[in-house]
């Protein structure tokens, strides 16, 4: 689907930039289930801000020096989960920037906790369905590599369904519209913060 240009992309960009500025004190973090568009829609919307964009599972594969998948079955979710908290840690002590977190960051109390009291938390939701489609074929998510997509993803929203509420500033459908249209509708939650 084509994006339409904005009558003044100009100045559209600077009014988004200023919302960076003056607006945003705090890091803005995506969060939500694998396939809901954190890493697309968080470095889209640190485009139209002006702002670095980080990806909090490129920041700990770094880190660990090897694959997220890899580490998970070496040593297990806990100490993953433990990893990413210190992640957050480093990278909710800079500017603000939007950084895009693992789906179930916000399953570790530490991190849950982190994330409400030093970030913005955008909680970006879509379709079982869309999920699947988005997670089909990559080998890159490890909860998803033994059993049916739909009931895991399922079983997941289940479990994280309250925590994401709990962390969320306020939530965005990322499977509704172009993808300028959810941006557009993060940079109006931002707007609004706190509220």
């Amino acid at each position: 689907m084509q994006d339409r240009p904005s009558p003044n992309p100009q100045k559209s960009a600077n009014c988004d930039q200023n919302v960076a500025q003056t607006a945003l004190p705090r890091p803005v973090v995506m969060i939500g289930m694998m396939g809901a568009g954190k890493t697309h829609i968080g470095r889209l919307l640190g485009q139209r801000l002006g702002i670095p964009f980080t990806d909090s599972d490129a920041v700990i594969e770094a880190a660990i020096g090897c694959r997220i998948a890899d580490y998970f079955a070496s040593h297990g979710e806990p100490a993953f989960r433990e990893r990413e908290y210190e992640a957050f840690e480093s990278l909710l002590a800079g500017p603000a920037i939007v950084i895009g977190a693992g789906g179930g960051a916000v399953t570790n109390p530490k991190t849950l906790e982190l994330l409400k009291a030093k970030a913005i938390p955008v909680w970006l939701q879509a379709a079982t369905s869309e999920l699947v489609r988005r997670c089909a074929g990559s080998d890159a998510r490890p909860l998803l590599n033994n059993g049916d997509p739909t009931t895991i993803l399922d079983g997941l929203l289940q479990k994280r369904g309250s925590l994401y509420q709990e962390a969320a500033a306020f939530m965005v459908r990322s499977d509704e519209g172009r993808d300028t249209d959810v941006v557009d509708r993060i940079i109006d939650g931002l707007k609004k913060w706190p509220q």
